[in-house]
């Protein structure tokens, strides 16, 4: 039932979205998913997230704007064969698979930022050119500047050149140029002001430090991924349909969505664990791919109840 209500364009289905991000994080109302890096969020986070009603709300309803926007990059795009809310639907109940990134944090606005890049990045396919390369880069660097941890994503940059360009070294050049401003701009901002916290200034670097494995050798982990890994099983048979049957451009679309699963997932393995971004872009391109199943999926019954599934289990996911 939710499947065939989302499988359409009706307009219900986008103001749904917004709903089911807030019913997803009611167990944050009764449940302490941990906040021990309460220290160092800003005045604004530590205000909504101490009050779980206001943080229950902020967050499921920015969850479902960003889900709104994820729609509109499939439908504009062309990755399912008729507009259909099934890709906000998939990204707005995955978003919350890792319960600590379900709190409101400033990552959603980060990711609002990176959703923008991403539709330059694909538009790369149809007209774009330097301009879209530049204004991807820039967009991912800016986000960066909220949370470090998405620098990875400049990796996506290149592959979108080589899958949809005409491959010139002036779109490494912009690309780089795009990467460079706002680290600069950070830079010369903490030379005057010492006492500000950008973080890229700080934790840029950070990419390279990968003694976070830690945090995978806990039993909740060990669960998560099996969870995770059964979720790529599910949306592959029918995302790698996709690859062979679509056009050439939807093709390379696919393939570059594969390619942010596989940044994200670096993004999550090197995640300091103070920023909850990686988790929720982890949502993106892993909703993407599920969306693919549930639209082309001939078993209504299975696909209704896969979903079913998911959310029960990211809701007993609350009290591991």
């Amino acid at each position: 039932m939710i499947i065939s209500l989302f499988r359409t364009s009706h307009p219900t289905s986008y103001l749904l979205l917004p709903l089911l991000g807030v019913l997803l994080r009611i167990p944050l109302l009764i449940v302490d998913v941990g906040t021990s890096h309460v220290e160092v969020l800003s005045p604004v986070e530590q205000y909504i997230v101490s009050m779980p009603w206001l943080n229950c709300l902020v967050a499921g309803v920015l969850s479902g704007v960003l889900g709104i926007y994820v729609n509109n990059l499939s439908d504009q795009f062309g990755f399912l064969d008729r507009v259909s809310g099934l890709s906000g639907l998939s990204f707005v109940v995955l978003s919350t698979w890792v319960p600590e990134a379900a709190s409101f944090s400033f990552s959603y606005l980060s990711l609002g930022i990176v959703l923008i890049a991403f539709q330059q990045l694909f538009s790369l396919g149809k007209t774009g050119g330097l301009p879209q390369v530049f204004n991807a880069s820039l967009l991912i660097s800016v986000a960066s500047l909220v949370t470090e941890d998405l620098l990875v994503l400049q990796l996506l940059v290149p592959f979108a050149i080589v899958y949809f360009q005409t491959i010139h070294w002036r779109h490494f050049s912009v690309w780089l140029i795009g990467l460079v401003m706002p680290m600069l701009y950070a830079l010369v901002w903490g030379l005057y002001y010492p006492e500000s916290n950008v973080s890229v200034i700080t934790g840029a670097y950070s990419l390279i430090e990968w003694d976070v494995f830690n945090q995978f050798q806990s039993t909740i982990w060990i669960w998560r991924l099996v969870f995770v890994i059964i979720l790529i099983i599910l949306a592959m048979q029918s995302f790698r349909k996709g690859l062979t049957k679509n056009t050439t451009r939807i093709r390379k679309s696919f393939l570059l969505i594969m390619w942010m699963l596989i940044f994200s997932a670096i993004a999550i393995v090197q995640t300091n664990n103070v920023f909850t971004a990686p988790y929720i872009l982890f949502a993106l391109p892993l909703g993407f791919m599920l969306s693919n199943y549930f639209f082309y999926s001939k078993k209504r019954v299975l696909s209704e109840a896969a979903l079913i599934g998911i959310v029960v289990i990211e809701l007993a996911n609350y009290w591991l």
